[in-house]
């Protein structure tokens, strides 16, 4: 089992990170990534785990649909807190202020862009190529990159701080 842990260990957050750039909570997101390895770990307990093509993938995918699924009477989705609440100065540590701001002004410009575009964001800011991407979604590669043209101009529209630097990761801009 030390390689199935290694492997949950290793994605656990990057899952939570992957749904909450698709616009889910921190906590939605802790909730659905934990469903999605509560599942795989009866996969792993009942030896089919190995009839997994892609466990990156299929995590992320069943972390995604728990994410969708309605909640059951017995739990009940936690809702997000409205964004001028969590902005309340006095709710805010002085010393990560400036950040924390940053990041939730453009956690709520990511959550009002539409879901294909948000989506195409968050699958190239988990590390997916143009190609991986138009594969999953089913689209042309042409159309996702046209698709994230379309998202990064309306996230620079909205908050002129962001720039092309910003939707750079390490120098990679095409991808």
């Amino acid at each position: 089992m030390n390689g199935f842990d290694d492997f949950i260990e290793g994605e656990f957050r990057p899952v939570i990170h992957y749904l909450t750039k698709k616009g889910a909570s921190l906590e939605e997101a802790k909730d659905a990534t934990q469903d999605a390895i509560l599942q795989a770990l009866i996969l792993f307990a009942n030896d089919k785990w190995h009839t997994v093509r892609d466990p990156r993938e299929w995590l992320r995918a069943v972390a995604w649909r728990s994410l969708l699924r309605p909640p059951s009477e017995a739990r009940k989705r936690i809702l997000t807190t409205p964004l001028s609440t969590a902005m309340d100065p006095e709710a805010i540590e002085s010393d990560h202020s400036d950040r924390v701001v940053q990041i939730q002004d453009i956690l709520a410009l990511l959550r009002d862009l539409p879901e294909l575009e948000r989506t195409v964001l968050a699958l190239g800011l988990d590390g997916l190529r143009t190609a991986e991407i138009a594969a999953r979604l089913n689209l042309s590669e042409q159309r996702v990159r046209d698709v994230r043209k379309a998202a990064k101009r309306q996230l620079r529209d909205k908050h002129p701080a962001l720039n092309q630097e910003n939707f750079t990761r390490q120098g990679r801009s095409s991808r």
